[in-house]
């Protein structure tokens, strides 16, 4: 049956149950009706026989007597009277021997000879009589002598014979009750033993059911249990072409896809916090239905990183290049090293800011790892809880409705049998003492009724005892919705950092922006007042400083479309030329307007 679904599961094993009830049932019937006929035959054959021949025997005594008490009366109208009496019981006689002629079915060679001594015996009756409606002395000694030498031995006869006939009945109808009774017992005893085959199946059937039901839903249960605890190296070994079967696989082909999912995370994030803005997913196609959106979200916290770190690494090397064009114009800027100076602090100013926005977005995508971790949390704790699950209990809750049905049908008919036994009980009380065998059977089967009916009831027990479980999937369904809302709220998370990030990456672009600014004044200055030739030189060598170090800060992670680092060559100092207060004073006011508007 593992290979069967639900339903057919339990329509065979009721049906099982329901035929071997029908087979005793059956079995049972006909057993009655067997009975019925053997009672039948003998009321209709023996019993009806012997009372006939009783009555002959009866009507034959009351003939004689009839002829005796004519021998003694005196007066001719008392003999008339018992001779009217002694033939009115031979007519009895004829026609009870007609009855035997025409309906009786035994065997009549008794009754044949009991005939021929009979037509004896009337003959000698005939004589008596005669000479009794004489009415003297002479004729009545004479019928004394008749009746005593020839009328009753042929009587005793008649009687021996009528009696051999009953005798005969009698023991054939002996031989028949004790066969009846034989017969009834096997009856009995198949009745029994098909009745407790019949619950014995019942009890097979129904342990086989619960098992089919209790064995995966706690299986299922205890994984269910694991997955919300965290552990998904869980292991569903139920395995059946039924609704539990479909249900396991769908929770094995899940487990799989959460395993891959969850361990593809962990290894973009591990690269990740290494540095690593290359990394590609190995399990792209695992990530399907609601699980792209996490894909999506990574790869999109992936590129804005990216996107960062490249700038920075294009800032360092403009910085780098300005660098370099300071140095080689030391020379020609001597007048204006002291504007150089302050447009050099502010410079650093700007990216310290810069490096400030940096340690902004490290700090971010740090967060958004962590709520990352959150969100895989938390689809650890959903894992099974599907939509299938409301559908499979839902379908188990009808299959139980279904089964009610049928258990209200096999109530129904142990409640007719029940009425049957009872009409039955009800016959055989009219019978008396020959229907206390039929009032045992009729008794027997009310017995069985009544198992019936409790082995419906306890069969109900068991299908309200599986809707509780029904409604328990469906409070873990809910708790599974739930947790896919917090899964929702960890995304969401996850986006408002990522926006954090991007909108530091804009700030850091407006740095920029300034610092390519500074650097174009202080290429103007230098053009126009070579006494800042000492002080461009000075700044040149801290621009280069800190451009190879922001490369080196930037060489520690690997992204798409890195610039190679550019070494940055420190100016040759030299001396500056001599300045005049005037032309430094003129150097430092052209200046203090650069320095103003490059405040970041």
């Amino acid at each position: 049956m593992k290979n069967l679904n639900m339903k057919k599961k339990i329509i065979v094993a009721f049906v099982a149950v329901i035929i071997c009830f029908i087979i005793a049932l059956v079995f049972t019937i006909l057993g009655m009706r067997n009975t019925a006929s053997k009672y039948t035959t003998f009321y209709s054959m023996r019993y009806e026989s012997t009372m006939r021949a009783r009555n002959i025997r009866i009507n034959l005594q009351s003939a004689t007597k009839n002829l005796l008490l004519a021998m003694v009366e005196n007066d001719q109208a008392g003999i008339d009277s018992y001779i009217a009496a002694s033939d009115e019981n031979m007519t009895e006689i004829a026609s009870e021997l007609e009855w035997f002629a025409s309906d009786f079915e035994g065997d009549l060679s008794l009754i044949q000879g009991f005939q021929t001594e009979l037509t004896v015996l009337n003959d000698i009756r005939t004589k008596v009589i005669d000479l009794l409606e004489k009415n003297d002395d002479a004729s009545n000694r004479e019928a004394e002598t008749i009746m005593v030498d020839e009328y009753t031995p042929e009587c005793a006869k008649a009687e021996d014979s009528i009696k051999s006939f009953t005798d005969k009945q009698r023991e054939i109808s002996t031989e028949n009750y004790e066969g009846a009774m034989k017969s009834q017992k096997i009856q009995m005893v198949i009745a029994v033993a098909l009745s407790v085959l019949a619950v014995l199946l019942a009890l097979t059937q129904a342990l086989k059911l619960v098992k089919a039901i209790i064995v995966p839903v706690k299986e299922m249960q205890e994984a269910m249990k694991n997955i919300g605890e965290g552990h998904l190296d869980v292991t569903v070994e139920y395995e059946a072409n039924d609704e539990f079967g479909e249900f396991a696989d769908g929770m094995r082909h899940t487990l799989k896809c959460l395993k891959e999912i969850i361990g593809d995370m962990n290894y973009l994030m591990l690269e990740l916090s290494k540095g690593n803005f290359v990394v590609r997913s190995s399990m792209r196609e695992s990530y399907i239905g609601d699980y792209a959106s996490m894909l999506a979200s990574i790869r999109k916290l992936k590129d804005n990183l990216n996107s960062t770190l490249n700038q920075i690494n294009e800032t360092a090397d403009q910085v780098a290049s300005g660098s370099d064009q300071v140095s080689s114009g030391a020379q020609a800027l001597s007048q204006g090293a002291t504007e150089q100076a302050s447009s050099v602090e502010e410079l650093a100013a700007t990216i310290n800011e810069i490096s400030n926005h940096i340690g902004d977005n490290a700090q971010n995508a740090k967060s958004a790892s962590t709520k990352s971790e959150n969100v895989k949390e938390q689809a650890g704790e959903s894992s099974m809880r599907m939509q299938e699950m409301l559908s499979a209990m839902q379908d188990i809750s009808n299959k139980s409705g279904e089964i009610g049905k049928i258990i209200k049908t096999i109530e129904d008919i142990a409640f007719q049998t029940n009425i049957l036994a009872l009409n039955a009980a009800v016959e055989a009380a009219r019978a008396g003492t020959a229907g206390k065998g039929f009032a045992v059977v009729a008794d027997e089967v009310r017995n069985l009724a009544a198992k019936s009916a409790e082995a419906s009831q306890n069969t109900a027990t068991l299908i309200e005892s599986t809707l509780h479980a029904v409604e328990k999937g469906t409070s873990i369904a809910n708790e599974t919705a739930q947790s896919l809302s917090n899964v929702v709220m960890g995304v969401d998370d996850i986006t408002v950092t990522i926006e954090s990030i991007s909108n530091a990456s804009e700030e850091q672009a407006d740095a920029v922006k300034q610092v390519t600014l500074g650097i174009d004044q202080i290429s103007s200055v230098v053009q126009t007042n070579s006494a800042t030739a000492e002080q461009s030189a000075a700044a040149s060598e801290e621009l280069a400083g800190q451009s190879q170090m922001l490369k080196s800060l930037t060489s520690r992670f690997q992204i798409d479309g890195a610039v190679k680092n550019v070494a940055v060559t420190a100016p040759v100092e030299q001396p500056a030329p001599a300045v005049s207060r005037e032309s430094s004073y003129s150097s430092q006011s052209s200046y203090a307007p650069m320095m103003d508007n490059s405040k970041y």
